[in-house]
């Protein structure tokens, strides 16, 4: 009976996780048992020997986060990133007007336990530092209006990273891995191995990587997905839809599955005006419409 009142039950349910990623909840000494939603107050920490719902004084560790809680440590310079709590906080962070700080990704991590919570940042609100994923990778199931891990990156680098999983829309502008880039964000080393949905009739402007954006730079990135949406058009295999002209390097599209209307699609990036990429050594295994000069492997 103690393990179920003193909060011990719970914490044990939750792997010993109380950053915000956890999926149990009980306040302490008054609920007998825990319970799969929280009703505010009781998140369950392990504070100095005890099992409590609050804690007065954050303990920051060395990767930027408070041991106790997760939430982030305000001086910190580069973040190292491990759990689905810690990237939850990072990213309510963002949404707090903190934009440009740095990030390393310390392992493989799903993030579909906090599924929308995962994307980082908004337009207004655009992350805006150097991230680097280490070769590590992200599993994400998201859905949204511009939507992507990265909802919006301003003048960001994004790199070493790899994306599996879900991205899904009702309108447009998604991407595997941004949703909104602009001005001049880099995506370098990069794969998005996630498929993309978009239930919207006509043009959809999804892309592989990045959804719409604003003169970026892709180098030795790829596309390995699938992209599904049966009434939607205007897809890019990279880039779903660029104001200026992307600047793409050493970089591929081998889409796993192809269900969507052909039109308007373009094999590497939709750019307004029916302008090209400026493309160097560009592969792709099946053509999404207009193949922009790259060079196709059987």
């Amino acid at each position: 009976e103690q393990q179920r009142t003193t909060g011990q039950w719970c914490y044990m349910l939750n792997d010993s996780v109380s950053d915000g990623a956890q999926a149990w909840y009980q306040k302490v000494n008054e609920d007998g048992y825990p319970y799969p939603f929280s009703r505010g107050g009781d998140v369950v920490y392990w504070n100095n020997g005890s099992y409590t719902n609050s804690h007065t004084k954050h303990t920051f560790g060395a990767d930027g986060f408070c041991t106790i809680c997760g939430a982030v440590n305000p001086n910190q310079q580069v973040y190292k990133v491990s759990t689905a709590g810690q990237w939850k906080h990072l990213a309510a962070y963002v949404d707090k007007d903190h934009c440009n700080f740095n990030v390393e990704l310390m392992k493989d991590i799903d993030l579909t336990c906090i599924g929308n919570a995962a994307m980082v940042g908004k337009r207004g609100l655009a992350y805006r530092g150097t991230f680097d994923g280490q070769g590590h990778t992200l599993t994400i199931n998201i859905a949204g209006d511009t939507v992507g891990l990265f909802r919006a990156a301003n003048s960001a680098v994004i790199r070493n990273l790899s994306v599996e999983g879900k991205v899904t829309t009702g309108t447009m502008y998604a991407g595997g891995i941004v949703g909104d880039a602009y001005w001049n964000t880099k995506l370098e080393n990069c794969i998005s191995e996630v498929t993309i949905t978009c239930t919207k009739e006509g043009e959809g402007n999804c892309g592989g990587l990045i959804g719409i954006c604003n003169n970026p730079t892709l180098t030795n990135c790829a596309f390995a997905g699938e992209m599904v949406g049966n009434n939607t058009s205007c897809w890019g295999g990279l880039v779903g839809l660029e104001y200026d002209v992307p600047v793409i390097s050493d970089c591929y599209v081998a889409a796993q599955a192809v269900n969507i209307s052909p039109d308007g699609c373009c094999t590497f990036a939709r750019i307004t005006e029916n302008r090209e990429p400026k493309m160097t050594n560009c592969y792709y295994v099946t053509p999404l419409g207009n193949t922009q000069g790259g060079k196709q492997v059987k």
